[in-house]
């Protein structure tokens, strides 16, 4: 549309998830998540190489379970993420 640039994103997403604790029986735990994400963002030309936008996202990872060597302290944790970008970019 003119110098407007609308679009959506979706697909698969990884991350690294990370849960500790000290008090009573300390562990820490790191494993890598597969989840979802979809979003949308808006592009602006401001001239014939210099385009600024914006672009919000939704990632899901799901519940993770983290055993503990306690019984007692097992937990969820359930990761979701919402993120807001700008960028700007200068076409060659």
């Amino acid at each position: 549309v003119d110098r407007w640039l609308i679009y959506g994103v979706g697909g698969v997403a990884f991350a690294g998830i990370e849960t500790s604790q000290d008090a009573g029986p300390s562990f820490a735990k790191t494993r890598t998540s597969a989840g979802w994400t979809i979003g949308a963002g808006v592009d602006y030309a401001l001239s014939n190489n210099i385009v600024v936008g914006a672009q919000y996202r939704y990632y899901d990872f799901g519940t993770e379970h983290f055993d503990v060597p306690d019984d007692f302290s097992d937990r969820d944790q359930d990761v979701k993420l919402h993120t807001l970008g700008v960028n700007f970019s200068y076409k060659f």
